[in-house]
């Protein structure tokens, strides 16, 4: 479904697609399949780390297998995938070119794109996502964990969160520092304390949910937190 709809834009830029039905057609079959496709990388990603038990390996071991699970690959798809796909579409996608200019040496090219990639992750941006959906998930995940299992609130409780900011503060210094324009840097952080937020009240309304016993009322509300965060991230996005 992913290739199909990448495929399908590549298609019509290098066409030069213009007639105007035939564009509203595309852009129907892209952001139908993007609703699709994109949302379900995410969900079964999320419920294979549930799966994750929380008391034999701490948040460090978890940070670390998704560092191998998730940067690592992005990395080497950065060098063997993406880079050599930027190069080749140079010449009908603007935004690919380096210093606006098409440059024919695919060696002079790398040199030039190393620098700047982190802008133009194209496809792989998915990758960067998940990772940082997977920093806020594991806290979450143990604290779900300790309450099923009956346990009362305390210090691990307490070392989850902590890591949890800990870690969110370095990767949101490490992004921002990484982003080139100034005015975009706090954008970062600011989403993922708005990602934070969402699972802190998901999490809350499960918490209800289960000692309330009204699980059918508060379900309800559960459903409206997703857009209302959305609408949250985008004015977000439109103050910047």
């Amino acid at each position: 479904m992913v290739i199909f709809m990448h495929c399908m834009l590549n298609a019509a830029d290098v066409v030069e697609l213009s007639d105007r039905d035939a564009m509203e057609k595309k852009d129907g079959i892209s952001k139908c399949m993007s609703q699709l496709g994109m949302p379900l990388f995410f969900y079964i990603s999320g419920i294979g780390a549930s799966f994750f038990d929380t008391r034999k390996k701490g948040y460090l071991i978890f940070v670390s297998d998704k560092i191998q699970r998730l940067l690592l690959p992005m990395l080497l798809a950065i060098l063997f995938l993406l880079i050599p796909r930027l190069y080749l579409s140079q010449e009908y996608e603007a935004w690919t070119r380096v210093g606006d200019e098409v440059e024919p040496n695919f060696l002079k090219y790398l040199v030039k794109v190393l620098p700047v990639v982190n802008s133009r992750l194209s496809w792989l941006w998915f990758l960067i996502v998940l990772f940082d959906a997977m920093l806020i998930v594991y806290p979450f995940l143990g604290l779900s964990q300790r309450r099923r299992e009956g346990l009362q609130v305390g210090w691990a409780d307490a070392k989850l969160a902590g890591g949890l900011g800990v870690t969110l503060g370095a990767w949101a210094l490490l992004s921002s520092l990484s982003i080139e324009e100034p005015e975009l840097r706090g954008l970062y952080l600011s989403s993922l304390t708005v990602l934070a937020s969402y699972f802190l009240v998901l999490y809350l309304l499960q918490l209800l949910i289960v000692r309330g016993g009204s699980g059918y009322k508060l379900a309800m509300f559960g459903k409206l937190v997703g857009p209302i965060f959305c609408g949250i991230m985008n004015s977000l996005k439109q103050g910047q």
